[in-house]
C-alpha cells in the first residue's frame, strides 16, 4: 500500500512539474522583451538580426518571436498592413495554454485591424484581450484606451466614456494614475461632443 502511495506521489510531482515548465527563449529574445518598452527600436533590431535563423527553433519560440516583432513595430508606430501573420499567432495561442501570450496576441490583432481601418474586428479583438486576461497588466488599460478611440470615431460616445473610465480604474489599481491623463482628456472630449459642457469642464 505504501509503495503504491509513493508511486502515485511521484507521478503527481512529475505531472505538476511538466505543467509548470516554461519555455526558455533564446537570449536575444529575452533581451528584446526586456528592452521593449524603453527601446522598441533596439528590440526590433535584435529580433531582425536573427530572422534567418528563427525557423530552426521550436514552433512556440517562432510564434513568440513573430509576436515580439509585431509588438516592436507597433510601439514604433509602424503601420500594420496585413493580418495574416497575427491571425496565425492568435490561432496558435488559442490552441495552447498560455493566457498571457493569448491576451497579447489578441491585443496586437486589434492593433492590426485598427491600422487596417476595420473597427468591428479591432473592437472584437481588443474585447477578447480583455476577456482572456487573468490579472491586471499594462496591456489591459491600453486595450480599453484603444476601444475608446474606436468607439469615439464611430460616434458611440457613451461607450467611449465607459471604456475610458475602465482605463482610469485600471491605471489607478496598477499604481500609475498619471497614465490615465489621456483617458480623462478623451472623456472630456466625449462630453463636449455630446454638448455636456459642465461635465467636460469637470
Amino acid at each position: 500500500m505504501k509503495a503504491r502511495l509513493y508511486i502515485l506521489f511521484i507521478l503527481l510531482v512529475i505531472g505538476w512539474s511538466s505543467c509548470t515548465r516554461h519555455t526558455t527563449y533564446p537570449l536575444f529574445m529575452q533581451e528584446a522583451a526586456m528592452c521593449m518598452n524603453e527601446r522598441p527600436d533596439h528590440a526590433l533590431e535584435l529580433l531582425q538580426h536573427q530572422k534567418d535563423s528563427i525557423a530552426s527553433f521550436p514552433e512556440e519560440t517562432q510564434m513568440y518571436y513573430h509576436l515580439l516583432c509585431i509588438q516592436a513595430r507597433d510601439k514604433q508606430y509602424i503601420e500594420h498592413t496585413s493580418d495574416s501573420l497575427i491571425n496565425q499567432i492568435v490561432q496558435y495561442y488559442e490552441n495552447h495554454d498560455d493566457a498571457e501570450k493569448l491576451m497579447m496576441a489578441y491585443y496586437y490583432q486589434g492593433s492590426t485591424y485598427r491600422d487596417m481601418n476595420d473597427a468591428p474586428r479591432a473592437l472584437k479583438a481588443f474585447q477578447q484581450a480583455v476577456d482572456v486576461s487573468k490579472h491586471d497588466n499594462i496591456l489591459l488599460p491600453k486595450a480599453y484606451n484603444q476601444m475608446g478611440s474606436l468607439f469615439m470615431y464611430q460616434g458611440l460616445y457613451d461607450e467611449a466614456i465607459r471604456v475610458n473610465r475602465k482605463n482610469i480604474e485600471l491605471y489607478t489599481k496598477l499604481g500609475q494614475p498619471n497614465k490615465a491623463a489621456y483617458a480623462l482628456r478623451d472623456i472630456a472630449r466625449m462630453y463636449s461632443m455630446k454638448g455636456e459642457i459642465d461635465s467636460t469642464i469637470f
